[in-house]
């Protein structure tokens, strides 16, 4: 147990300070990389600058206490923990992938167990006003010859509506997937965002298939904050709703954007004090 609460301490503090060192642009990625709340990814995508690629890391920890085989009755806590990357391609094309891994303490002992790589494609199909509608192909597969894990490949459809309550900027996003693995997999997700200068609420809703009798469903209320551009930090909490899952587990992210955002962050302020600017001169030479 005490290696497993080491590794995490160390991982989080190299990643709060690698973020706090880099006053860039803000990215609001999901737990496997892509534009989105905590499992619900968004249709719509990050900011994209011609010439100007835009790379940035996410990290994702889950924790939940869940009771072992031959553990004499006494809860442990494991570790699941999501490295990701997104590379913004386009301003329609985002290409993501993530390595998933679970801790699990056993005795004094750490095993490691369902580690997988997850390679997933968005496509910004339609664009009009405040609705947006993504294709994102993806696939999914073990590694470390882990008899676990299972692939899996398929696409969801995501649908994302940017609108507001008064003055009060919100965004509301539908995911719905199919795959096939081992078995046709269902997962979907819904989620309800209000949104602020320097922070997101959010309520979600996920399911990792519809169509199992054993699935996790959860329902997660969390918050986003956004204390400097380039840093965000997640912190939301699980309740399932199915018995064969744990019933809480509490997640934190944190996201980090990559080296060549400093160029498009640099473009962005400039665009910025020239556009009013511009448009004066324009009007006095009318």
């Amino acid at each position: 147990m005490k290696k497993m609460y080491v590794y995490s301490t160390v991982v989080l503090l190299v990643t709060l300070c690698i973020c706090l060192s880099c006053p860039l642009l803000r990215a609001d990625p999901s737990m496997y990389g892509g534009k989105g709340q905590l499992r619900v990814m968004a249709a719509n995508s990050e900011p994209f600058y011609t010439g100007m690629p835009l790379l940035y890391l996410g990290f994702y920890q889950g924790y939940v206490n869940e009771q072992y085989t031959g553990a004499a009755g006494r809860n442990d806590r494991n570790l699941s923990h999501i490295l990701s990357l997104t590379f913004i391609v386009t301003s329609k094309i985002e290409l993501s992938t993530s390595y998933k891994g679970l801790f699990l303490p056993k005795s004094d002992t750490i095993i490691i167990e369902h580690d997988s790589n997850e390679w997933k494609l968005k496509y910004l199909a339609f664009e009009s006003g405040e609705l947006s509608i993504a294709l994102a192909p993806g696939i999914s597969f073990p590694i470390r010859g882990n008899e676990e894990a299972k692939s899996k490949f398929g696409a969801y459809l995501l649908g994302t509506v940017q609108t507001a309550m008064g003055t009060i900027p919100m965004e509301f996003s539908v995911n719905i997937g199919g795959f096939s693995s081992e078995e046709f997999l269902l997962p979907a997700g819904l989620s309800a965002s209000v949104l602020t200068k320097y922070s997101e609420f959010f309520l979600e809703y996920s399911a990792e298939n519809l169509t199992g009798t054993e699935t996790e469903m959860r329902i997660t209320p969390g918050i986003r904050l956004n204390p400097k551009k380039g840093l965000t930090l997640l912190l939301a909490l699980d309740k399932t709703f199915s018995t064969p899952y744990p019933d809480k587990r509490f997640n934190l992210s944190f996201s980090w954007l990559g080296p060549f955002a400093v160029f498009g962050a640099q473009r962005q302020e400039i665009e910025e004090e020239k556009g009013p600017a511009a448009e004066t001169i324009i009007i006095d030479e009318k």
